[in-house]
């Protein structure tokens, strides 16, 4: 299963064509009287994203995707195991979107950012603070920093891999005018008020083996038969 994770991708400076990024960030999901933390390592590489979860309900899973195939794996580390998810429907959605020339469509759905006109320190970053309002009562607020370093550059990265790479793609769909350092999402649903917060702890760029994005070996397939993958997968399993 695709796991719903809402992650916030913040990438220093880019001195090469292709740099791979590792970036992490601090996730807290507050809902009623309870709360839990957890910290995201998210890895780029070229067109494979990985993001591993240390703490909270997706504790010592980690998710792979290729951005190219949209082929997908859960790597579940206590018991060894892998489901996979091939990325062909995604693949022909996507390629339908195109050929309409309809590549904003999602951007067009949504209501645009509001610039509150207040600022804010976050970290080392001068941000400015934007806030949303979504459907069925659905809020936001961005702070946003538009001196990034190399933020243009960035985006284009960032926005290749989709909507795993983390809440910079929202950068893409509401068109805000600079790099996302920090989000506060409050969702209300029938189970109460869910307030999801992200925020920036360290980025670097190092380069990152190809064997990252691999399903380890003696990793038992247990995807269901329906959900097997008719396509090329994004790795072969180490031999």
């Amino acid at each position: 299963m695709k796991p719903t994770i809402i992650l916030l991708a913040l990438i220093s400076t880019i001195v090469t064509a292709r740099s791979d990024l590792v970036i992490k960030q601090q996730n807290t999901i507050a809902q009623n009287k309870t709360s839990q933390s957890y910290t995201v390592t998210i890895k780029i590489r070229g067109d494979k994203i990985r993001t591993d979860t240390d703490g909270g309900l997706m504790a010592g899973t980690s998710f792979i995707i290729d951005a190219n195939t949209y082929d997908s794996f859960t790597l579940e580390h206590k018991h060894k195991s892998v489901v996979k998810d091939s990325g062909e429907k995604e693949k022909q959605l996507q390629e339908k979107e195109k050929q309409s020339g309809n590549t904003n469509s999602v951007e067009g759905k949504l209501a645009k950012p509001l610039d509150t006109g207040k600022s804010e320190k976050v970290g080392a970053y001068d941000t400015e603070i934007y806030t949303w309002s979504g459907v069925n009562g659905g809020t936001a607020t961005f702070w946003v920093a538009k001196d990034f370093p190399n933020y243009e550059r960035i985006k284009v990265a960032i926005d290749k891999l989709g909507q795993l790479a983390g809440l910079a793609t929202l950068n893409a769909m509401f068109t805000l005018p600079g790099m996302v350092v920090k989000s506060q999402m409050i969702l209300k649903r029938d189970v109460g008020e869910t307030t999801s917060t992200a925020t920036l702890i360290s980025v670097k760029e190092e380069p990152i083996d190809a064997s990252t994005f691999e399903v380890p070996g003696d990793y038992t397939d247990i995807t269901p038969p329906e959900r097997h993958p008719r396509t090329n997968t994004v790795t072969t399993p180490n031999k």
